[in-house]
C-alpha cells in the first residue's frame, strides 16, 4: 500500500538477534540508523548497532505503562492464588515486568513468581522474546507457538487446554 522498500528481512521469529544476523554483512560504520522501539527501549539492538559503528536514533511511537486502575490486576493475582485461573497468556515481554510491579505493590510478587513457576496454571508465551523474559522472571513456560503470532498462541493454548492433550516431555 505505501510501497516501502524492504531490503533485508530477518527470518521468523523476527527477534532483534535475527535482525542483527540478517544485516551482519552491511557496513554500518558512520551510518545513521533509526530504530523504532516497540513500547520500550531495545538495548540489545541499539548497543549492537552502536558497537558496529552506527549512529542510532531510537524512535518510540508508544510506551507500555501501567493502567491508571490496577484493581483488576489485584483481582487476577488473588484468583491465581486461590487456584481459580487455569491458564495465563503473555503477549509481550513488558507485561511480565508490569505484572510483577503491580504484584509488588501489594506484597505479592514472590507469591506470583511461585505460582507461575509451580505448574498449577498453564503459562503461555507468544514467542521467544517474551519467553526469555518470563524465564528470567522465574516463570515456567508451558506453551509457546511455533510461529510468534497471536492467533498461533491461541491455537497452541487451546490445544494444551484440550481434554485430549497428552504431555510428551
Amino acid at each position: 500500500r505505501y510501497k516501502v522498500r524492504i531490503d533485508h528481512m530477518p527470518p521468523e521469529p523476527f527477534t532483534s538477534t535475527d535482525l542483527l544476523a540478517a544485516i551482519e554483512e552491511i557496513d554500518l560504520n558512520g551510518k545513521e540508523v533509526a530504530v523504532q522501539a516497540y513500547g520500550g527501549p531495545n538495548t540489545l539492538l541499539t548497543q549492537a548497532l552502536e558497537k558496529r559503528g552506527a549512529i542510532v536514533r531510537e524512535v518510540s511511537l508508544y510506551f507500555w505503562d501501567l493502567p491508571e486502575d490496577v484493581t483488576p490486576v489485584f483481582g487476577l493475582i488473588e484468583a491465581l492464588e486461590n487456584g481459580q485461573i487455569d491458564a495465563l497468556a503473555f503477549t509481550s515481554q513488558p507485561q511480565i515486568g508490569n505484572l510483577l510491579a503491580i504484584a509488588a505493590q501489594v506484597g505479592k510478587e514472590e507469591s506470583l513468581r511461585d505460582i507461575l513457576a509451580q505448574g498449577a496454571v498453564v503459562v503461555a508465551s507468544v514467542g521467544p522474546v517474551c519467553t526469555k523474559r518470563m524465564i528470567k522472571a522465574g516463570f515456567r513456560v508451558d506453551v509457546e507457538p511455533e510461529h510468534p503470532h497471536m492467533g498461533n498462541l491461541i491455537l497452541a493454548l487451546a490445544e494444551r487446554l484440550s481434554p485430549d492433550y497428552v504431555k510428551t516431555d
